[in-house]
C-alpha cells in the first residue's frame, strides 16, 4: 500500500502527456467519512488520497473534461498531469508476486477412504456418509494402486486429505496408504497428510497412526454441547460431544498433530441463538484451536446463507487483536490476500484439487459423490490427467469457474474473490453449474472487500495498529506482511 499524494503540485522534469481515461478504468474509488481511497484492480493496489485527489480523480473517472476539473478546483493542466503520472508510476514499479506453474503438480487429492459413517448428522449432504453409493470401505489393494498410480501421475503434490464417510473407521487402510506413499518417495517430501473426521473414533493404533504421518486434524464439532449434539448424534440419537471433547484433548496432548475445526452452522444454530462467532470464541477458550464455519449445505435456497467472510466487522477484525484470536483462517487469508495483493482463485476443482472414491474413481470435488455423471475417469482407465481435453469438453463448468467471462472479466474485485467454487457457481437445488456466479454472494463479498480495503488504508497511516496487525498475523498463521 503507498501512503499517496498530499498534494498533487509538484514540478515534474519530462513529463509525458499520460492517457487518464486509460489509466483510470482501471481503478475503483472507496471512501468512508475520513479514508479516501482508490484500488487498482489489476494489481488489487490500495492507494491512500486526500479528499482533494479523490475528488479530482472522481471527475475524471466520469468522463469531466480537463477544463472543467481545472476549474472546479483552480488547478493547471500540469496539477492534473502530476497525479496521473504519480498513479501511473506507482503501478508500474509495484510487482505482483506470482505463482510457480507446475503442469505435473495437484494442489490437493481428497481421499474417500471410507463409504460409511457410524453418525447420523441432521445436515448431512453425504447420505449418512454412503452418498448414494455402495456402503464400503477402500480396500488396501486399492490403496496401493492408488499410490503407484500418485506416483507415476505427479511430480509435486501438496497435500493428501483421507475423508469418508468418517475415514478412521478405515484407518488401517490410511497406515498402508501412508506406508506406502512414503516409501522410497523423496520427491513428495514435502506432501502433508492430513484426516478429516467426525472425532468419535479413539484407539492407540489411530493415536500412533496420528503422531508418525498426520500433520494436520480436522475435527467436525459445531460448537457448545447442547447445539453440537441436537446436530451431531450417533445412530441410536446419542449425541457426539462428549467422544469430540476426548478425542480433542487427546491429540492435542498425545501427538505433535495440528488440529483444527471445521463446524457447520445450519438454522439450528440460528434458532438456539448461537452465532458464527459464538462457535469461534467457545472453541478457541475450551480447546485453544482455529478452523473454519462453513453454511450447511442444503439451505432452502441460496441467498439464505452467510458467507464466514461478512460475519464480522471489518473495523472490528483489522483493530481488535483479541477478536481477530477467533477468526477462522480462511477469512484472515482473505484480508492477507487484499493486504498484499495477491490474486486469488477459485478452487480448481478436477484439475488441482480431485477426490478420489473407495473404488479409485476421480470426481471435482468430494461434496459431488452423490451426483450422477461428474465422474473424470478412473486410476484404471481414461481419466482426466491423460486426457484432458475430452473430460474439458464434456464439463464445461471447470473452464467456466476461472473467472475468464463475464460478469467475472469487467468486475473490480475479480481478483479479490476466490475459494470453494461450489458455493459460488454451484446450483444445489438442481445440482448442476452455473455459467455465472451467484450474484447475492458477489454484492455481499465485494461489499466486504470494500470494507477490508478501506480499513487497511485507515490502519496504515497508524504505524502502532499497522504494526499490531503484521505481527498478529505473522504468529497465527506464519503469514508474513512487508
Amino acid at each position: 500500500m503507498a501512503n499517496f499524494i498530499s498534494h498533487p503540485s509538484s514540478k515534474l522534469k519530462n513529463l509525458q502527456q499520460m492517457n487518464e481515461k486509460t489509466i483510470f478504468k482501471n481503478f475503483v474509488l472507496f471512501s468512508d467519512e475520513e479514508t479516501f481511497v482508490a484500488f487498482h484492480i489489476p494489481t488489487s493496489k490500495i492507494f491512500r488520497l486526500n479528499k482533494m485527489s479523490f475528488n479530482i480523480i472522481s471527475c475524471l473517472k466520469e468522463g469531466k473534461d480537463n477544463e472543467y476539473v481545472r476549474n472546479l478546483f483552480n488547478i493547471s493542466q500540469h496539477d492534473i498531469q502530476h497525479l496521473i503520472y504519480k498513479l501511473e508510476n506507482l503501478i508500474v514499479n509495484f510487482n505482483r508476486s506470482k505463482s510457480i506453474n507446475c503442469p505435473s503438480s495437484i494442489d490437493r487429492i481428497t481421499i474417500h477412504v471410507a463409504n460409511d459413517c457410524n453418525l447420523a448428522c441432521s445436515y448431512c449432504y453425504g447420505k449418512g456418509g454412503t452418498y448414494n453409493r455402495e456402503r464400503k470401505l477402500m480396500t488396501k489393494k486399492t490403496a496401493k494402486d492408488l499410490v503407484k498410480f500418485i506416483k507415476n501421475t505427479f511430480q509435486k503434490i501438496d497435500s493428501i486429505v483421507f475423508f469418508g464417510g468418517e475415514p478412521l473407521m478405515n484407518y488401517k487402510v490410511i497406515q498402508t496408504f501412508c506406508e506406502e506413499f512414503r516409501k522410497d518417495s523423496n520427491r513428495f517430501s514435502e506432501t502433508e497428510f492430513g484426516i478429516i473426521t467426525n472425532g468419535t473414533f479413539l484407539n492407540s493404533e489411530i493415536i500412533q497412526l496420528i503422531n508418525n504421518h498426520i500433520n494436520t486434524v480436522v475435527v467436525s464439532i459445531d460448537g457448545p454441547k447442547e447445539v453440537n449434539d441436537l446436530l451431531r448424534k450417533h445412530k441410536n440419537g446419542i449425541g457426539s460431544f462428549n467422544k469430540i471433547d476426548r478425542f480433542i484433548k487427546s491429540i492435542k496432548s498425545e501427538t505433535n498433530t495440528l488440529v483444527k475445526y471445521e463446524a457447520t452452522y445450519t438454522k439450528t444454530h440460528q434458532e438456539f441463538g448461537c452465532s458464527k462467532n459464538d462457535i469461534r470464541m467457545f472453541l478457541h477458550n475450551k480447546y485453544n484451536i482455529v478452523g473454519s464455519i462453513v453454511d450447511e449445505m442444503m439451505l432452502d435456497s441460496y441467498e439464505e446463507r452467510s458467507p464466514d467472510v461478512n460475519t464480522f466487522s471489518v473495523s472490528e477484525l483489522i483493530f481488535d487483536e483479541e477478536n481477530m484470536k477467533h477468526i477462522d483462517y480462511n477469512t484472515l487469508e482473505h484480508i492477507y490476500s487484499i493486504a498484499k495483493g495477491y490474486k486469488r482463485e477459485m478452487c480448481k476443482i478436477g484439475t488441482k484439487m480431485i477426490a478420489v472414491t473407495t473404488e479409485g474413481e476421480f470426481v471435482p470435488c468430494h461434496i459431488l459423490l452423490n451426483v450422477e455423471n461428474f465422474s473424470l475417469g478412473s486410476i484404471y482407465s481414461k481419466n482426466i490427467f491423460n486426457d484432458k481435453d475430452y473430460f474439458m469438453d464434456k464439463f464445461p463448468f471447470l473452464s467456466t469457474i476461472l473467472k475468464n467471462s463475464e460478469p467475472c472479466t469487467s468486475c473490480w474485485a475479480k481478483n479479490l474473490c476466490g475459494g470453494c467454487a461450489l458455493s459460488w457457481y454451484y446450483d444445489f437445488k438442481t445440482n448442476r453449474f452455473l455459467n455465472e456466479p451467484h450474484s447475492k454472494l458477489c454484492a455481499s463479498s465485494k461489499e466486504y472487500f470494500k470494507g477490508v480495503i478501506l480499513n487497511l488504508a485507515t490502519i496504515q497511516g497508524n504505524k502502532e495498529k499497522y504494526n499490531s496487525f503484521v505481527n498478529f498475523m505473522r504468529k497465527e498463521t506464519k503469514i508474513e506482511l512487508c
